[in-house]
């Protein structure tokens, strides 16, 4: 037991052994999480060709208007959808976006990977919203065109507004497209971002996980490796991505296993569980994993993993990609 640690009025999970002195006779059991039978959202309109996901802090449960919403990738760029129930979803007509000739869709932003975070604390109800997102076309005259990390701010969460000095981050600070947004932390009177370190950084070189803190939202620090894959996952283990809520005592990270495959036989993804009392340094909780993927011909039988983790109730939601195509068709 780490006696140094400060137990306040949050209840305590004993998913690691910071508070457990000794075990004897008991062990820890890693419960998966129940899986609908089916996807709560499935690509279904033209602008989406058949596929979409989520990638960060992409699902929230609105308290003024009792309602669930999401941002969802597409391949005509993020789009927005709601639900009452946090199962059946609806995407409402916005006019924002020109798609294929017609404003008739529920695009709300370029890009891809758009992580969101409602900010309260911030007086400007301009930028109530907050949100980083991925922006990989080579035009800059484009609002939000460019190569990198993006900042945009929304007071609905809806109509955005660029950051004037986007980039914030580009391909040579360090990072690349992995990232996720946990917002503001009051541990670190900061906000925090999870990225992906560039890959020349390590030996050998693969994918990881990094703690990025912000004043401002807009100029961040250089990140700070929190996640590596180690020999027991063995040698094609990468994490792809790390998403993170801060859930009762503890951060709970939930890892993505990339198997990178060259040969494609095994490539997949899935979500391991990690655990962090400060976010910043962390640990595997369990080796198994926690969100298996299906079994073959199934929709997420070569990925399946967690984006969002929201309470509701006595429950815990966890919304998932999936898919089921290896990641590199290319190989």
């Amino acid at each position: 037991m780490d006696s140094s640690v400060f137990v306040g009025t949050e209840r305590q999970l004993f998913i690691d052994d910071v508070l457990v002195d000794s075990l004897d006779g008991v062990r820890r059991v890693l419960h998966a999480p129940q899986k609908q039978r089916r996807p709560v959202m499935e690509g279904a309109e033209p602008w989406d060709y058949c596929s979409i996901g989520i990638c960060g802090n992409s699902v929230h449960f609105d308290l003024d208007h009792g309602c669930f919403r999401m941002w969802y990738d597409s391949p005509g760029g993020i789009a927005y959808a709601t639900s009452a129930d946090g199962i059946h979803w609806e995407r409402p007509r916005l006019g924002l976006l020109e798609f294929d000739g017609s404003t008739d869709n529920n695009l709300v932003c370029a890009g891809r990977n758009l992580s969101v975070i409602e900010d309260r604390r911030d007086p400007d109800l301009s930028r109530r919203y907050k949100g980083i997102y991925w922006h990989s076309l080579r035009r800059p005259e484009l609002p939000f065109g460019g190569k990198g990390h993006f900042v945009a701010f929304s007071e609905d969460g809806i109509h955005w507004h660029p950051h004037h000095g986007n980039p914030v981050l580009n391909i040579g600070d360090g990072v690349t497209d992995g990232q996720f947004v946990l917002g503001w932390d009051e541990r670190h009177n900061k906000y925090v971002a999870y990225m992906r370190p560039d890959t020349e950084f390590f030996d050998p070189p693969k994918r990881t996980s990094a703690w990025v803190c912000s004043d401002d939202f807009v100029h961040w620090d250089p990140p700070v490796l929190s996640m590596a894959p180690d020999e027991r996952e063995g040698p094609h283990a990468e994490y792809y991505r790390m998403t993170v809520a801060r859930y009762e005592s503890v951060y709970l990270g939930f890892v993505w296993v990339y198997e990178n495959d060259p040969g494609l036989v095994k490539q997949s993804r899935d979500t391991k569980l990690a655990v962090s009392r400060d976010g910043v340094t962390w640990k595997k909780a369990f080796e198994e994993r926690f969100l298996e993927m299906g079994a073959p011909g199934e929709w997420d039988s070569r990925y399946a993993c967690i984006c969002n983790c929201i309470e509701v109730g006595d429950e815990l939601f966890l919304y998932y990609s999936g898919a089921n195509i290896p990641h590199d068709l290319r190989g």
